[in-house]
């Protein structure tokens, strides 16, 4: 009578190790279907990424052009004001010297 108690007992522990054997085995394929699914997320945020970066250097690169263009206007605007306060030194000291200096249409300062 102990062995079919045994017995049974053992039938009853080996039904229960076997359904939670099956639950593991179930979470275990849940547990690998969410990782594929987060290194699928993955790849496609890594590829993002890699385009935001690009996007990021070629906005860096027209900024750098920008800027390139914006100094180069900028000396030159400086540089017309240089000149054009040069003709306006000019013209009063011609005027102190009492020389007539004038600035023709092409931009040229001549002795009248």
């Amino acid at each position: 009578m102990i062995n079919k108690q045994v017995q049974q007992q053992a039938q009853s522990n080996l039904q229960a190790v076997t359904a939670d054997l099956a639950t593991k085995q179930e979470n275990v394929e849940k547990a690998k279907q969410a990782y594929d699914e987060a290194k699928s997320n993955n790849d496609v945020a890594q590829k993002d990424l890699e385009d935001a970066k690009n996007s990021l250097a070629q906005v860096q690169e027209k900024q750098s052009q920008a800027q390139s263009a914006y100094d180069k206007a900028m000396k030159a605007y400086n540089d017309y004001l240089k000149a054009q306060q040069a003709v306006k030194d000019a013209e009063e000291k011609a005027k102190a010297e009492h020389t007539y200096f004038a600035q023709t249409a092409n931009g040229k300062v001549v002795d009248a």
